[in-house]
């Protein structure tokens, strides 16, 4: 056993637990609860231990259950998310039960429209099988590698930075720095150096704090309409 994976993935996961609610929680305690009764790993941290920690060597700018909303509107819950604006990774872990002997139809053609509809919103998702992971993590691992690589990150736009707040305004009715902090993995300078521009091009509006110092923003409202216009609603 892995004694420093052991104890950064329990500090890692306790991190996520605490933050979390609601439905994510609830995943979250499912993962523990399986663990227990089966007395073996979960897939997703069997994957974090086999094949994302001996490549990457910590599990930073991981996010599991991520809940995120996608094109059309639904909810979805990410098995791993890899946020490293601007790469948005979803990671998935897949069983061949769930995943294709006991799915019905409905399930099998919402599986396909969460992915594109992620990816609308700039997710690239990578599945795992997870025989593949249990049963041949050294090539899981190869896949990874030349997966992150052809993926990774590039200098982003000011103009693609500002989208991204955007959907974030959107989809939250208020945020503040520390949300944009997390969400484009920057430092408060910069951050709030963004957000002082986007709120004097009159993109976002300020809730809360004093003119020099804003606490909360919201977007525009002008923006919400664009926005929403600009995706398509799931009915």
């Amino acid at each position: 056993m892995d004694k420093s994976f052991e104890e950064a993935h329990g500090l890692w996961f306790r991190k996520h637990w605490k933050e979390s609610g609601g439905e994510r929680r609830r995943l979250l305690e499912r993962r523990v609860e399986k663990e227990e009764k089966f007395g073996e790993d979960a897939a997703e941290k069997r994957f974090l231990r086999d094949v994302w920690w001996p490549v990457f060597g910590c599990l930073d700018e991981l996010h599991p259950e991520y809940e995120t909303v996608d094109a059309l509107g639904r909810t979805r819950f990410l098995d791993i998310a890899y946020i490293r604006f601007p790469l948005l990774a979803d990671i998935e872990i897949d069983g061949f039960g769930p995943h294709l002997k006991n799915v019905s139809r409905y399930d099998f053609a919402d599986e396909r429209r969460r992915d594109a509809a992620l990816g609308v919103l700039g997710w690239r998702v990578l599945r795992f099988s997870y025989d593949d992971v249990r049963e041949n993590p050294l090539l899981c691992r190869e896949l990874l590698r030349r997966w992150m690589e052809a993926a990774a990150p590039k200098e982003a736009t000011e103009d693609a930075v500002r989208e991204e707040v955007i959907r974030l305004g959107y989809y939250q009715s208020s945020f503040g720095i520390s949300d944009v902090m997390k969400l484009l993995g920057w430092s408060e300078n910069p951050a709030r150096s963004l957000l002082k521009r986007m709120l004097a091009d009159k993109m976002l509006v300020s809730l809360s704090g004093s003119v020099r110092r804003v606490h909360q923003y919201a977007l525009h409202e002008n923006y919400r309409r664009a926005y929403l216009s600009s995706i398509i609603r799931y009915k």
